[in-house]
């Protein structure tokens, strides 16, 4: 799991999700700033967010520290 916030694209009208870790100047200058999409349910009314992250992040998230995160295990 990555942590980080959904962030205003504003000038394309969009949103886009920001990762925690990433640097002061990348927040600055609005960079980095990855897509979302989003998949909603004519049915149930959910909604379902995806980012699409650089091969660099997700190389670096593929594996777990310690034990992966309760969500994932069941």
């Amino acid at each position: 799991m990555v942590e980080g916030v959904l962030f205003d694209k504003a000038y394309v009208s969009e949103i886009g999700f920001k990762a925690k870790e990433s640097s002061l100047w990348s927040r600055m200058f609005r960079t980095g700033v990855l897509p979302v999409t989003a998949f909603g349910c004519g049915r149930c009314g959910h909604l379902q967010l995806g980012v699409k992250f650089s091969e660099e992040m997700l190389e670096k998230h593929q594996h777990f520290d310690d034990s992966p995160p309760p969500s994932v295990t069941g």
